[in-house]
């Protein structure tokens, strides 16, 4: 079982947060801008996040493969394509509040957070400050506070109907604005083809006003072919398939 992640106001026993001054501080390594971001500190960051999701359960524990470096270019820190968990920087306080609520249901991992607020304090989570002005305009450019996600996909067997498939869709805009109304009309389960998982990154989990921390994914491996596999076997557990179209003959409700 994961550990427990809460907010809490003031208690003794929380670490007050770390002041950091120096960019090239290793606890930064994931925080920086891409074009002062150190190879070798970030992948470091990577590998201990994840193994930390796995001493707790959340992914498989199985040798972990090696981050390659046209990850390091990519939009969100890292998507790993054989472990099942994506590690990159969120930010928002609204965001920073479900998934601390998500982490305790074992949802995701809040490995640490950025925030420039003093006296800032969270149960089991590491909080670092920026150490000046300067550095804390670089670091908080996006709802002043950051911090950083691992998120695992999950079995099919967890899955709960209904579950939307996500198949090619890679708009962060898209799929956020997509989870959030299914989590309004109680769909909570989705499965992500290797494009759409991609995807699944802070400004994703921003769009969708924190609800896809909640949700259940599922992650198709092996492109298209990954997606058919699923649906088939989705069908083999008795699940009842429907695809939407731009254009048909039919609506839901009379298919």
């Amino acid at each position: 079982m994961a550990r427990p992640q809460a907010v809490i106001a003031c208690w003794a026993a929380v670490a007050a947060a770390a002041v950091v001054e120096d960019l090239r501080d290793p606890r930064l390594a994931l925080y920086l801008p891409k074009h002062l971001r150190d190879a070798a500190q970030y992948r470091s960051a990577v590998q201990r996040i994840l193994r930390s999701v796995q001493e707790v359960g959340l992914i498989p524990k199985q040798p972990l493969p090696q981050l390659r470096r046209r990850m390091l270019r990519r939009r969100s820190a890292a998507v790993l394509e054989q472990a099942p968990c994506a590690v990159s920087v969120h930010y928002g306080r609204e965001c920073l509040e479900e998934a601390l609520k998500a982490a305790e249901e074992s949802r995701i991992w809040v490995d640490s957070v950025l925030s420039a607020e003093n006296g800032e304090r969270i149960e089991n989570v590491q909080v670092y400050r920026p150490g000046s002005a300067a550095l804390a305009k670089l670091l908080l450019r996006e709802g002043g506070v950051r911090f950083v996600v691992a998120w695992p996909s999950c079995s099919l067997e967890s899955l709960e109907p209904p579950a939307v498939v996500l198949d090619g869709i890679t708009s962060a805009l898209n799929l956020g604005q997509l989870i959030r109304s299914a989590g309004c009309l109680g769909v909570t389960s989705f499965v992500a083809s290797e494009p759409t998982w991609s995807a699944f990154n802070g400004r994703l989990a921003a769009l969708s006003a924190g609800a896809a921390y909640h949700a259940r994914v599922a992650r198709a491996h092996g492109g298209t072919g990954g997606v058919v596999e699923v649906l088939q076997r989705l069908r083999q557990k008795g699940w009842r398939l429907l695809a939407a179209e731009e254009f048909c003959e039919k609506t839901l409700a009379e298919a």
